[in-house]
Formats: C-alpha cells, structure tokens, sequence
C-alpha cells in the first residue's frame, strides 16, 4: 500500500516513527488482475481543498485463466470522500458502482491491526469486465474529483509512540497527499510503474516519486509531470511554496525543497543538505551497490514528519533546522533508498528494512566516529530491550510489522540491528557487506523477507546460516548470561581462569559466541566462547596474571542485561510491566491539574495505574515501578527515606543535583533511582515550578528514556546523563 518509511537517528534517537503499510509479495492473496501502469493527472486547488483527477491505468491479468471466464468483477480502492464521475474500459464508457465497503480479507492472505486504518479510510469501486476482454491486458480509466483535508491535530512526533497521522491535505499551506491516503486507484500488494502529471498554482513546485520531466506554466498555472519507470508499490505527491537548489552529483540529482525564510539563512542550510546529500550517496555506492534513482531531494514540509520516499524525504520544518539532523538522520534517510525504498519488504513475514538501515547509518555513523560510541550504542540497544519488553509485549523479529511504541522499536529496530551485528562478526567484514550487496542486486524493486536475507549471506559465505536466522529471527526472546565460580590458579609462569558461564533465561539455550576479556595489570585478552548449552565449565590459560574477567564487555552480543549492569533509566520506569504514576495531594490546584494531563499524556495507551499519593496502599510500594509526580514535601503519602538521596533534592523553588543547583524559576528536574524493596525495579520523580513547564517538559520525556537524571530550563534541557555504574554480575576481580 506505501512504501513510505520513516527517518530514524530523529526516529530512533530522538522522535521517531514508522509508517510503511503492509505491501509483501508470497503471504498476499492472489488477486485476478494486477496494476501495470497508472497515467495519472491531478489537478489540485488549494483555496477549496479540492482535488480533480483522471487516472489511466493498465490492468493485467495476474491468474491463469482469469478472463477465460464470462465476466469477473475488478475491484479497486479509492480514498472515501472522493466521487467517481466516470469510468473507460478500453475507451468505451461502462457502468461502475462506488462506496462498497472495504474488507481487509478480500484483499490480504493474512490481515492484522495494522492494515485496519489504511481500510477504514477506502472505499470499493467496482466494474464489470466482460468475457471479451483481451486477455493480455486492458486499459482502464477513472475520473474522480473531491474535498481532501485531514485535521493537523495531533500531527507530532514522538520517539517511543506514533501519533495521530496526516493521510492527505490540500490546503493554502501546503499539499501532502500520501499514499496510504488512497489518493489514486490502489490494489494492495502490488508493484507498478507511473507517469504523473500535477497542475498547481503557479506559485507552487511539486514532489513526487520518479524524476521531473516537465514543468510548464501557463495562466497562473503549472504542470509538472513525474515519470518513474521503476516498478514501485506506491506513490505520494507534495507541494508548497518552495525554492529548490540543485547539484548535480555523479549522475545523481541532488537538490533541496525548502520554503523560503527571512528569519534564518536558507541557503545556508540549503548547502549544508545538498552537500551531506552528496556524501552519503557516495558511502552507500561503496557499501551497497550503486545508488538505485535518478535524484535524491529534501523536502520540507508544513506539518511535523520525517518520512522517507523512494529518492526524497520529507522533513518538517523543525525537523529541518535541528543541527544534528544533517549528521545523522539524512543519511539514515539516504540509506533508506537501498533499503525499503527499492527492496520492498515483505511485511508479513517480518519487517527485516528497518534493523537493516538502523545498522547501515545510525550504528555506523557511532563506529566511524569511535569504538566507545558504537558500544554505546550497543549497549543502549539491549537496555532498551531490557527495559521496554517483557513476556506479555515481547515477539519474534518475523512478526515486526511497524512500530507504535516502545517495544515494538526496541524489538523490530533495535534488536534486528543486534542481529546484523551478530551475523557480520560471525561470517566477518568482507563477507558481511558482499552479503548486502548480493541481498541488493538479487531483489531490487521486489518483495523480499528475512528469507531473502539469509539466502544472500548463504550464497556468498557458502554456508548453511538456518540456525543462526532461526534463533535470533524467529524466536521470542534472548539470552541471560551469569558468570559464576570465577577462580585463578598459578600454574608454572602461567596462570588458569576457571569460570562457569551459564544462559539463565527459562527458554531453551542460543547457540552463540560469547566474547570475554581477561584483565592483567597492563594488558588484557579477549576470547570467543562458544556456546550452546545452558552451563558451560571453561578454562583459560594466560601469560599474565588476572585481575578481572568480563563476559560481553563490549555488548556485542543481543542479550537481556542483568539489572546491575546498566544504571536506572526512565526506560525502564516507563517499560515496565506494571507502573503507577503517583499524583501529588500536596501541590497547589493549578499544579495538581499540570501534573495529572501529564499523567494522562504519559498514560495515552492505558496501560498504567494512576494513582494519589494519599491513596497508595503498602502493596502499591512493592513489585512495581513508580512515576512519582512533584516535589517529595508535595507527596505526604510515600516513604521519607525513599528521597534521602546525597546525589540529588527536590525543594519548591530550588533543584541540586550532583552538587550543582538550579534555581531557575522554570527549572524541571527528573531523577530515576533503584526501587528501595525491588532492585530490578527504578522509581522515576519528576517536578517543575510552574503548570506550564510541567506540561512543556513533561512532553519531551520519552525523548530521554536512556537517562537517569534530567534538567531543563524552560523546556531546553540543560543536564543529561546517567548514574555510574561501579560493579556489574558479569564482571569478577581476583
């Protein structure tokens, strides 16, 4: 249904969202006749919403025999709202109904929830087509017109959960019109080529998918026609008040769609794009393969996104101007085009796309600048994990559809790239990125799955790779390690490390290599461990003495880590399977109201408990996590000793935190610390001085689930970090 995609170091790291449809070639239904081609035409008025086409479309038959019989119904999805003046067989005008009701199973093998809102928004046209038709083909064209304008509100990012999304508005402020909005005649599940012609106001430019063939104005109109000879699963069209630049870059046109500002310096950040735009395509020709369009454009647009279309992203305008985007997200965008935008995904065999693209830039941008950044960011990936999932919201890679909330990013992004880390240090550099490269020649602008995936590395490591795909994709879950029994023995000039590694998960055990490094006064070593069973008895022999041992130093293994090993986060406060948010009795009125709509927002899938502090019984103190809201003197119904901290208070005007104060009348501060009765539980406290930087801060939170404390100023955070972490069950010191 689209092949949108959705940037991600802002979509990973900091905002975030995930929007691609459910298109897969093996799992769909098989319908009896397929789109080939559409020759589209729009015309769109902003002043009245309004939207005239006439779509001419090439229908094959996709079943043998499909018009051997008398008849047979073709049926196709239209946006509701819109009405259908017209319909040509063959250029003969011919009878049509409208308006039928669009059922997820007459379309799709296999439906799930995540196809319902792209059905709720279609209707059916239906047309009779006779006996007599050429079995190699028809012609058929539809002439629809109508109103299109979704509301704006509720159209906001957010790292950890997808809002409410913009389909299709033709408006004085601009024009996006998605294809998951059913703008044009759409079947799912199905590739296609396009031609594209979109009248405007003179004053607008378009975007589209494909490459600019035409632009013409004439009496205060203009026509740009759009060609894509790719066979593509989807289309969407923009426009607005944009001034594009251009660069021509080896072969491939970069440019920028940027609505001009006086306040800031346009070309600069025009520059800025065109030139990171360029280097990227350079890094993906030499990883993956060469760049697979004519043009790669940023476009900015009037409402927030982060999308990303086959040769295009569109980036909202705050979006735009963030100072690390260029760095980070753009290229994640750029990567997307091999990645998602011209191999298709599968979707109901599991989306492998966005773990893919995730290893490709965010985490590859973190190794190129250096080792302790890419551990980091490891490390992150598992404490996400760790934190967001557990047993009743966990699930295999193979059922990753999109993403709507923190486990499902922590799962389909983030532990999909583990895998991919996984795989290039077992099968090693070379092979891993020919892999990518054979995974990209093999299944350009076509469906593919994880099956695809492990084929390509197998063809090019020679190797049967089922075990390691079976484990790590289709499976629910991951490993616990422990070392326990860690002892030295001087043995001669040498010296013996004796140790039991042992999978702690109830689950059956993961067949793995298990990094671990043995620590000397002045040199260290690092052994692969493999493993299979639950319980391995190892010995190693140094020639040095040992001072420490550590099982995974580096997290390059995807595992569920120890509580001890990472320091509390809001993560983990929000990810956990039962959490009450304590509201404070103790504020003022207008307070109480800021804190309990933060609660609300923090609580907008249901899934918490909130509860007043002058309310809490002693079984709510134990076995679950706690957001707790307002200052400690505002929470008369919890323990004293719970806020004793030396690292941090909360007072009604003043904030310390690590021996600094912050006294800002519109400071906020958030501290998370390890639940009192419950160590593998945290308990997060959250206070601002006024209603307003209440609710201004408190909506910023989920963009900061990996810290332990935060400071912000106004709604700017000003302090961030996480409390340091001195021992770990997983390193031993002889």
């Amino acid at each position: 249904m689209t092949s949108r995609i959705s940037i991600v170091t802002l979509l990973i790291c900091l905002m975030g969202i995930s929007l691609p449809a459910l298109s897969q070639a093996s799992t769909t239904k098989m319908l009896p006749y397929a789109i080939q081609h559409h020759d589209l035409s729009l015309s769109l008025d902003p002043s009245t919403n309004y939207l005239r086409a006439t779509d001419q479309m090439m229908i094959r038959p996709a079943l043998p025999g499909a018009l051997r019989w008398h008849f047979y119904r073709l049926e196709l999805l239209l946006r509701r709202g819109l009405n259908v003046t017209g319909v040509w067989l063959n250029n003969e005008q011919v009878e049509f109904s409208q308006g039928g009701i669009a059922r997820p199973s007459h379309f799709e093998g296999v439906s799930d929830s995540e196809s319902s809102g792209y059905y709720d928004l279609a209707q059916v046209i239906s047309v009779e087509v006779p006996w007599k038709t050429d079995r190699r083909g028809f012609s058929l064209k539809l002439a629809y017109e109508g109103v299109v304008k979704d509301s704006l509100e509720g159209a906001d990012f957010s790292r950890e959960y997808v809002t409410e999304q913009i389909t299709g508005i033709i408006d004085t402020i601009g024009i996006y019109l998605g294809s998951e909005g059913i703008f044009y005649p759409a079947l799912p599940n199905q590739l296609f080529t396009f031609t594209l012609n979109v009248t405007v106001p003179e004053g607008l430019r378009t975007m589209s998918e494909g490459s600019l063939k035409g632009n013409d104005v004439a009496n205060g109109l203009r026509t740009e026609r759009w060609v894509n000879t790719y066979p593509m699963d989807a289309f969407q069209v923009i426009a607005g008040q944009f001034k594009v630049n251009n660069l021509d870059h080896a072969g491939v046109a970069i440019s920028t769609y940027f609505f001009p500002d006086p306040k800031d310096s346009a070309e600069s950040l025009s520059q800025k794009y065109l030139q990171m735009s360029a280097g990227y395509v350079d890094l993906y020709d030499s990883l993956l393969g060469k760049y697979p369009f004519e043009k790669f454009s940023v476009v900015e647009n009037f409402f927030a996104t982060g999308y990303g279309m086959p040769s295009f992203t569109l980036l909202g305008s705050e979006v735009l101007r963030l100072p690390f985007i260029p760095y980070t997200s753009l290229g994640h965008e750029v990567c997307h085009n091999w990645w998602g935008n011209s191999v298709y995904v599968d979707y109901l065999s599991g989306n492998w796309c966005e773990g893919l693209t995730t290893y490709c830039a965010d985490y590859l941008y973190k190794e190129s600048k250096s080792l302790a950044d890419a551990r980091e960011y490891r490390m992150g990936i598992n404490q996400d994990y760790t934190a967001y999932t557990h047993k009743a919201n966990d699930f295999p890679l193979t059922d990753f559809r999109v993403r709507h909330n923190p486990a499902q990013r922590a799962v389909g992004y983030g532990k999909s790239a583990m895998v991919y880390h996984m795989l290039r240090r077992q099968i090693g550099e070379d092979a891993f990125w020919k892999g990518l490269q054979r995974f990209n020649r093999d299944n350009a602008f076509k469906f593919a799955s994880w099956t695809g995936v492990r084929q390509a590395f197998e063809r090019e490591t020679v190797s049967d790779l089922a075990g390691f795909f079976d484990q790590w994709v289709k499976r629910t879950g991951a490993p616990e390690l422990a070392v326990k029994s860690a002892g030295i023995i001087e043995v001669g000039n040498r010296w013996q490390v004796n140790f039991i590694l042992e999978q702690m998960q109830k689950e059956p055990p993961y067949t793995m290599n298990v990094p671990v490094r043995i620590k000397g006064e002045s040199q260290d070593t690092t052994f692969l461990i493999p493993m299979q069973g639950n319980v391995h008895s190892i010995t190693i022999n140094t020639g040095f003495k040992p001072v420490s041992i550590t099982v995974d130093p580096d997290f390059d293994v995807f595992r569920r880590l120890d509580p001890m090993e990472i320091s509390p986060s809001l993560a983990q406060v929000l990810g956990a399977s039962e959490l009450i948010i304590i509201l404070p009795t103790g504020a003022i009125t207008d307070m109480q109201k800021a804190y309990t709509d933060l609660a609300g927002q923090l609580n907008r899938e249901g899934r918490y408990r909130l509860v007043k502090d002058n309310e809490l019984t002693p079984e709510d103190l134990q076995g679950k996590a706690l957001f707790i809201l307002g200052t400690p003197s505002e929470n008369p119904g919890l323990p004293q000793a719970w806020s004793q901290d030396d690292r941090w208070t909360m007072k009604a005007n003043e904030y310390t935190l690590l021996n600094a104060q912050h006294s800002d009348p519109h400071a906020a501060m958030l501290v998370v610390t390890r639940h009192p009765q419950a160590q593998d539980l945290s308990v997060a406290w959250f206070s601002a001085h006024t209603p307003e930087d209440v609710m201004e801060t408190g909506r910023k939170l989920t963009h900061y689930g990996k810290y332990s404390y935060l400071v912000f100023v106004s709604g700017k955070n000003q302090v961030k970090g996480s409390w340091e972490i001195t021992t770990s069950p997983l390193i031993v010191k002889f």
